[in-house]
């Protein structure tokens, strides 16, 4: 019987240092994930890795957590609405699942013939919402797990923000560049044109709960740098106000920009491993900007077969040791998810040669 166990394993990502955030990581040119996964081309493989032609899910045994499951994406903003769930399938008898999406709509699977290894849930409206799976077995034994996710209403700019109760007299010049980029780029460059008056004082917003102030003209700065500290869409905005004898003038104007959440990416190269039957070894993920790991783990028969020996979803927070009780050829397929990769990403194809035990 293969056995997993979850070890909390803090993941530091300060240990790497990220070049790169295209799709050109390295994973094997001739492994495709056993999800069709699309992958990353000119990387090297291990030797004599096959890819596998059987891409049929085998059973988990043995899951040490009884109800649980993964999401991604966690946050996401309108108009998109849908969110994967991936769940382990849980090795037991008449086993029920009871699915609460958090918006009043529910789904049940009376036992492991409708389970489904991944479902896709659409809501309808912006909002923070709870789901919640509920697992019963033959014995009565009922576990509960829970995860938020997040969809947030689409930003707009606005061209009299929240904070002008005044009238606005006319618009400020401001550009903004970047206006889209990706983890783990996270500043942007403001360009102003100063407001020709005597009296005058800027105010921004930046979207992220953060501003800045100048006082008049002699603190306007040729370049505003700011640095965000996650991904998201943010609107910045900015309000001059001029003092004339007449009164005060109002002037504002709005920017919005996007950061993009960064794909899971390949720190560690695949790997081969050699050891002795019953053989126990620590599953290493070597991601980063993931929320947790699919492990795909298959017995190689020949050059073209090969045969399923486990499957199962890990959180990120999380290792797992996985034995190999038989000696023999595996290959350990790993594809990671996260905000950007919600449909899973490819990573590439660790080896292992077991050898009879004396």
């Amino acid at each position: 019987m293969k056995k997993i166990f979850a070890l909390m394993t803090a993941v530091s990502l300060a240990l790497f240092a990220y070049t790169s955030c295209s799709d050109d990581d390295d994973v094997p040119e001739k492994n495709e994930s056993p999800e069709n996964i699309e992958t990353p081309e000119n990387t090297e493989t291990p030797e004599n890795t096959v890819t596998p032609e059987n891409t049929e899910n085998p059973v988990v045994k043995d899951v040490e957590v009884f109800a649980d499951f993964m999401v991604a994406p966690t946050r996401q903003f309108e108009p998109s609405r849908d969110v994967n769930i991936f769940t382990n399938k849980v090795d037991a008898e008449n086993v029920r699942y009871v699915w609460d999406f958090g918006d009043g709509t529910n789904a049940v699977w009376q036992d492991n013939s409708v389970y489904q290894e991944k479902l896709v849930h659409t809501y309808k409206t912006s909002g923070e919402y709870t789901i919640t799976l509920i697992v019963t077995d033959k014995d009565g034994k009922i576990e509960t797990a829970r995860q938020t996710v997040s969809i947030l209403p689409e930003s707009k700019t606005d061209a009299n923000p929240s904070f002008v109760e005044e009238i606005v007299s006319g618009s400020c010049n401001f550009i903004v560049t970047p206006l889209v980029q990706m983890q783990p780029s996270m500043n942007v460059n403001i360009y102003c044109d100063p407001i020709e008056a005597e009296h005058v004082t800027y105010t921004w917003d930046f979207g992220d709960g953060s501003g800045s102030y100048w006082r008049d003209n002699s603190e306007v700065l040729s370049t505003l740098v700011h640095t965000y500290d996650t991904w998201g869409v943010y609107t910045i905005t900015l309000l001059g106000k001029v003092l004339t004898d007449k009164g005060t003038e109002y002037y504002t104007s709005s920017e919005t920009i996007k950061i993009l959440p960064a794909p899971p990416t390949m720190i560690q190269t695949p790997t081969k491993y050699e050891g002795v039957a019953p053989y126990t070894m620590v599953l290493e993920p070597g991601v980063m900007y993931y929320d947790f790991l699919k492990w795909d783990i298959r017995s190689v028969k020949d050059e073209k077969e090969t045969t399923p020996v486990a499957m199962f979803y890990e959180k990120a927070d999380k290792n797992s040791i996985f034995t190999f009780d038989k000696p023999g050829d595996y290959l350990l397929y790993l594809t990671a998810y996260g905000n950007g990769a919600p449909d899973g990403k490819y990573i590439r194809t660790d080896t292992l040669h077991v050898v009879s035990g004396m």
